[in-house]
């Protein structure tokens, strides 16, 4: 069996030399660590082949490094010097201009702690926005005292790169839709900024953000060259867009094109945010269910730590121009707020809001702001404030911090309640805009949608003067011979219906799921059922809440386990180990899991199943809780619509399910009308 070697290094953490081999051939195969203790046994495990060897953080004391060829192995500049190698270039450039960072606080203010990193009431959802943030990480600060009399292009990749691994770490990972924000004060040094997001690209895939701080105005090379904060502003934008991360200096950023809002972002200066009617601006917002703005912002209200206090440093302002710029984001803010104070709105900038507007918060808008170095945040109804992830000078911690959102627009918002025809691309863009793309290539005649009380439903006529029917996504429902008012009346009442029992079964449904992640499962939702990994499954029965545990070869093979412990200990023993802690940890507090069935014990009792139910019923579970998360009516059972009661939920959800007690009750209903 042949074997390649992926990595070999040596950790300063445990004092060892790694060689990684891997099966040469196989893509899945699994990673070997081999271990030595000494740099002898480590060369003749590597062929005595040093190429990209990471020896770095080793200082070659129990050997002589010029016995060995070194030139393209990873070392650090004291060996370079003893080898009479060493090019001090890097060095030269992390202290350029290093009287700046002597400028600086030599000590950060306060650094409170407030909102953790991941938020208890923090819960997972494929349809959440999540908005990660950092700010004043000032590198120059920490590559000055990290390295005080040598370094090489390797120990200074090897030091942003721990810094982008540690940011990248805080990326929870899952499937919600990420935003990256660089809130300024990153570097003094364009060159050392630079470096760093040129290898942040290659870790860190998520959308990104930056927003310039004073420190990005300081670069002396920068201001040598252009003649403007404009001029130095593109030399910005021109990095960042040949790293693939969008620079924002009083502009704001749509997810959505208003003509063409697949993937098509948007991107409005600020002349187009003050020449655009209030109607315009909000018109872009029926195809956004966010926005970012940011800027700069500048000190032109703060009486105490402005211009005069030298916060620009080298960058071609004055007092006068610093106010001025000021004043522009705050008609910014002004003619948003007037505009769309309803939408949601994550307003970034570098400087506080105290520093450029006198303006009232907006309540619906989320502001990030930093510069200030005194970590802050502030969650109420009149507004929101995050300023509680700025690194400082000294501090070597680095995670994002994040504040979770919604990215779902609806282009039917602003419509009043009532009944509309409408076209084949609005349905499709309504879809679009709750994260759902579907299929609707049906010829038809007419296609309404009807409002209730934020309640939608939309149906078509196949024919002139024919049935409606209802749509289910890109299918159609047979729903008898109502006409258009009959729904509208109804809507808002068979909606809640269908809320005040789903309500509880998807609360139990979280419950189940947020255990299985607990011992280290999937615990993905869809439908009916709740991964564990890709071939093992929980499935909740709706009208009961009865689990389910099986394990599926394919729609039809399914072999199904007494409990959810059964089908662990045969299919992942790891889980269920985990499983029994968790038991015994909650048993202690009297609180024993849902996930273990009433204490059930395991047993090999298993059987094949090979009828499809199951995923009938998910599907239809899928389709009301269209009507949960999205208030979509999409499925229609009219026996019970004139109470909105968890019962009466219960017997639409249970007639959709098993439409033969429909027509049992609708002939129970006739007889009592008699």
């Amino acid at each position: 069996m042949k074997f390649i070697i992926t990595k070999k290094f040596y950790s300063k953490k445990d004092g060892l030399f790694h060689v990684c081999k891997k099966q040469a051939g196989s893509y899945f195969a699994e990673e070997i660590d081999t271990t030595y203790d000494n740099f002898n046994d480590f060369y003749n495990a590597i062929n005595h082949k040093l190429e990209d060897a990471d020896l770095i953080n080793y200082d070659f004391n129990d050997c002589d490094p010029k016995d060995f060829d070194l030139s393209n192995a990873l070392i650090s500049s004291k060996v370079m010097l003893n080898l009479g190698i060493y090019n001090q270039e890097a060095f030269n450039e992390i202290h350029k201009d290093a009287y700046l960072a002597r400028i600086s606080p030599s000590t950060s203010l306060d650094i409170v702690p407030t909102r953790p990193l991941f938020p208890n009431d923090y819960l997972e959802n494929d349809d959440n926005l999540m908005i990660f943030y950092i700010s004043d990480l000032h590198l120059n600060h920490k590559l000055i005292n990290e390295f005080k009399e040598t370094a090489n292009e390797f120990e200074v990749n090897a030091y942003l790169n721990n810094i982008i691994q540690s940011l990248s770490n805080s990326i929870p990972n899952s499937n919600c839709l990420k935003k990256i924000l660089f809130v300024g004060d990153v570097s003094y040094n364009f060159e050392i900024l630079k470096w760093f997001f040129n290898l942040y690209k290659h870790e860190i895939i998520n959308e990104t953000f930056f927003i310039l701080g004073n420190h990005e105005l300081w670069d002396k090379n920068l201001n040598d060259k252009c003649n403007s904060i404009e001029e130095i502003e593109e030399e910005y934008r021109r990095f960042f867009n040949s790293v693939g991360i969008t620079l924002l200096e009083n502009q704001i950023y749509f997810p959505n094109d208003k003509q063409e809002p697949h993937n098509k972002c948007q991107i409005l200066s600020e002349n187009e945010i003050l020449r655009l009617s209030n109607e315009e601006l909000r018109h872009i917002f029926t195809y956004n269910g966010y926005a970012i703005f940011g800027g700069l912002g500048y000190a032109g209200l703060n009486k105490e730590f402005n211009y005069n206090q030298g916060i620009y440093q080298n960058a071609q302002i004055n007092r006068e121009d610093e106010i001025e710029r000021s004043k522009r984001i705050e008609n910014i803010h002004k003619k948003l707020k007037e505009a769309v104070p309803d939408k949601k709105i994550f307003f970034v900038t570098h400087m506080p809001k105290s520093d450029w507007s006198t303006d009232d918060y907006v309540p619906n808008w989320v502001y990030i702001s930093v510069h200030t170095h005194k970590n802050y945040f502030c969650e109420d109804e009149k507004k929101q404030i995050y300023a509680d992830n700025q690194v400082g000078y000294n501090n070597k911690s680095f995670n994002f911090k994040f504040i979770t959102s919604t990215y779902n627009f609806n282009i039917f918002s602003d419509y009043n309640d009532g009944i509309y025809e409408i076209t084949r691309e609005q349905y499709r863009l309504f879809y679009y805009g709750i994260g759902s793309r579907i299929d609707f290539n049906r010829k038809f005649t007419k296609l309404y949608m009807l409002k209730r009380n934020g309640i939608y439903c939309f149906l078509i006529q196949i024919e002139p003067n024919r049935e409606f029917k209802l749509l289910n996504g890109g299918m159609i429902k047979n729903v008898g011979k109502h006409d258009l008012n009959y729904f509208y009346e109804n809507l808002a009442n068979y909606a809640a219906s269908i809320k005040n029992f789903l309500n509880s079964y998807e609360n139990f449904q979280k419950k189940v799921s947020n255990e299985v992640k607990k011992i280290g499962g999937n615990g993905r939702i869809h439908g009916c059922i709740i991964d564990i990994d890709f071939y093992n499954h929980l499935y909740l029965n709706p009208l009961d809440n009865k689990i389910t545990a099986y394990k599926a070869f394919s729609m039809v093979e399914k072999i199904v386990y007494s409990n959810f412990a059964s089908l662990l200990k045969e299919n992942r023993i790891d889980l269920y180990n985990n499983l029994k802690s968790l038991m015994y940890n909650n048993l202690e507090n009297k609180n024993a899991p849902t996930l273990f069935n009433n204490n059930e014990i395991e047993n090999s009792k298993k059987v094949l199943v090979e009828d499809t139910e199951m995923y009938r019923i998910s599907r239809i579970i899928k389709g009301l809780q269209y009507t949960t998360r999205y208030n979509v009516v999409r499925l229609w059972n009219d026996a019970i619509i004139n109470k909105h009661t968890a019962e009466s939920g219960k017997l639409i959800v249970g007639g959709i399910i098993n439409p033969q007690e429909t027509t049992i009750l609708k002939r129970e209903q006739r007889k009592r009308q008699k």
